[in-house]
């Protein structure tokens, strides 16, 4: 076993070819949370990817995880399936201790032939932690192991070696500038870069090409990329993405609900961290559970952000959309741009 893209995983998935020990890693939960329920339900069809309610499904979400229960999870037989699904999730892997490590590989380099493993690691990570990265560098030898990135990074290299087959040049600045445009859909790249091949003799994809030939392209996005555009700190795609939005009839209250939302997690974890409450403590106080990946990203926000600031500006937008006449998109902006303001 070893490391595995998402696109030969999807591959593998759709020709019905699973294996038992899997490790998905990364800050993309919802793709993980997909690839998991799709391959648990080839492997159990009695498995339901909503209640999960299944006698041959066991799930480990503790923040401290019980390596002795796992064991025990690991050599039980299924009861009334074929496969028996063992689901381990864990938003802070990287802050165990060597020991743990450890045992965690011995336990996994001998999966049982009726056990399928999935482990869901959304552990912020960090290069400096020598500790986790050799961990991680061992579990990728013995299970298919996926990173789930954002797709920004690919999408833009992805893009420079079809402006290459076309003989074109796309610089790394221009790809980028490209791949916003398209909003990091690889389908719609593939067509402006064909489009704009086809129809000028220019060697160079230039970024006023790319903005000339791309006038009536409709956009894929959705609510929570304003949410992703944030925490990378890209809030001139943040802007972007609103507008366009707004432009399709989204309603304002919608987005800016879904924003104040994000920093209220921040706000509370922030709070509970100076309170001296465990992430244990905090997924039970706030009704977190199976949902980690919202702490991770209240986590990222609250390092970048100065969160009170935020909040502020926000209420007080909040206030002026539902009490005045004012334009929303200004209101939205005025938002970002003091976001900008204040130097994240």
């Amino acid at each position: 076993m070893a490391k595995i893209s998402t696109k030969n995983l999807k591959k593998d998935i759709k020709n019905g070819i699973i294996k038992n020990f899997y490790y998905f890693i990364g800050e993309e939960f919802f793709l993980i949370k997909n690839f998991t329920d799709k391959i648990f339900s080839i492997q159990n069809k009695n498995f339901d990817n909503n209640s999960k309610n299944n006698i041959d499904f066991c799930l480990f979400d503790s923040e401290i995880l019980n390596l002795e229960l796992i064991y025990n999870a690991l050599n039980t037989f299924p009861m009334i399936s074929d496969k028996k699904l063992i689901l381990i999730t864990s938003s802070n892997m990287h802050e165990m201790k060597q020991d743990f490590f450890k045992n965690f590989i011995k336990i996994f380099s001998d999966i049982p032939d009726f056990c399928t493993v999935i482990i869901q690691d959304t552990s912020v990570q960090d290069k400096k932690n020598v500790q986790y990265l050799e961990f991680l560098k061992k579990i990728s030898e013995i299970s298919e192991f996926a990173e789930f990135k954002h797709e920004a990074v690919s999408a833009q290299k992805q893009a420079i070696i079809w402006a290459k087959k076309l003989n074109k040049i796309l610089s790394i600045e221009n790809s980028k500038f490209l791949c916003q445009k398209c909003f990091n859909d690889l389908s719609s790249i593939k067509a402006l870069i064909e489009n704009i091949a086809m129809s000028s003799q220019e060697k160079e994809i230039t970024q006023e090409l790319i903005q000339n030939f791309s006038p009536e392209f409709q956009e894929k996005y959705n609510i929570y990329d304003i949410s992703k555009a944030i925490r990378n700190k890209n809030i001139s795609l943040a802007i972007k993405i609103t507008d366009a939005l707004l432009n399709q009839n989204e309603e304002a209250n919608k987005i800016l609900s879904i924003i104040i939302s994000d920093f209220i997690d921040a706000f509370k974890i922030k709070e509970s961290k100076k309170a001296g409450i465990s992430k244990s403590e905090f997924l039970k106080l706030f009704n977190y559970k199976n949902k980690e990946f919202k702490l991770n990203y209240a986590e990222i926000l609250a390092r970048n952000f100065n969160i009170e600031k935020v909040l502020k500006l926000l209420i007080e937008a909040d206030i002026k959309i539902k009490s005045s006449n004012m334009n929303s998109k200004i209101i939205l902006n005025s938002i970002f741009n003091s976001m900008l303001e204040l130097k994240i």
